[in-house]
């Protein structure tokens, strides 16, 4: 109850970031843990259908050709990149779950814990993605649903934190959810911002690798290169690929942090939250 109380506290946009961060940092074990099992076949999956299109070599020796019979590889690539997103999501609101049980921060937690409270949000976490998506799918109807998406989808970012941290009804935390998101509504956008251009600027270790890839060895494939060669040089553009987009999903991670420790924030500041949960202690005793 105490870990959850802390959550409640007034922070700017940087004390934000900072608490996400910092969430991360000390509980880098366990974030990592659940992260590779919740990420790493969307990744892997979204590098290798990228790695399918980019290079002719899979052409040549048939792979993939099962996959175009029955879905179009942008079908695909959209299905693996909601999963991995939800996955983020998923991971995010599971480690808060443990921290505001009090088993967080500490050792790692074990896969049987690790099960427990990621079975506890997972309904919750894959509603608000499939929320997301149909949002998306809204802007291929019609250009202007690119405003309607923007404008409502910046409260809507605050709807996980309300539904899954406050364990309220659907109904409830959808209406607070737009009380609090409209009334900051900018400052909301601000803060997705920053921290999305934080995260870009913290992949770009990866992002270096993949040009090193690009330059010094594609250029210096030889003409009629060996299978064995091509294989190689797969695999190199293959792991790559899969680690930048595990390092995508990750900074999606604290992307979602960063929503929840700034709902606390709006929280106590709009809703007076402490106060209210002071009082209802009091009369409960």
């Amino acid at each position: 109850m105490e870990n959850r109380r802390q959550l409640y506290q007034r922070r700017g946009i940087s004390m934000c970031m900072e608490s996400a961060f910092d969430f991360v940092r000390v509980n880098i074990s366990s974030w990592l843990f659940l992260s590779a099992l919740t990420l790493a076949v969307p990744s892997f999956a979204l590098a290798f259908l990228f790695t399918k299109n980019h290079a002719s070599y899979y052409h040549q020796v048939g792979l993939g050709q099962t996959f175009n019979s029955f879905f179009s590889e942008t079908t695909l690539l959209l299905v693996f990149l909601a999963i991995g997103l939800w996955g983020s999501i998923w991971v995010s609101y599971s480690l808060l779950s443990a921290y505001f049980d009090g088993r967080l921060p500490g050792k790692r937690l074990s896969l049987k814990e690790a099960w427990r409270y990621m079975r506890g949000v997972l309904v919750t976490t894959l509603a608000v993605t499939l929320i997301a998506v149909l949002l998306c799918l809204l802007i291929t109807i019609h250009p202007i649903f690119i405003l309607v998406v923007i404008i409502i989808g910046i409260p809507l970012l605050l709807l996980a934190p309300v539904w899954i941290v406050e364990q309220t009804s659907f109904s409830e935390a959808l209406g607070k959810s737009f009380r609090l998101g409209f009334s900051s509504w900018f400052q909301i956008a601000f803060l997705v911002l920053i921290v999305a251009l934080f995260c870009m600027m913290m992949m770009t270790s990866v992002f270096v690798l993949w040009v090193f890839y690009e330059v010094f060895f594609e250029t210096l494939i030889p003409r009629g290169a060996s299978t064995s060669y091509m294989f190689i040089l797969q695999v190199i553009e293959l792991t790559l690929s899969a680690l930048f987009c595990l390092a995508f999903f990750l900074m999606n991670s604290i992307v979602t942090l960063s929503c929840v420790f700034y709902y606390g924030n709006l929280s106590e500041s709009i809703d007076d939250t402490t106060i209210e949960n002071d009082i209802e202690n009091f009369e409960n005793l």
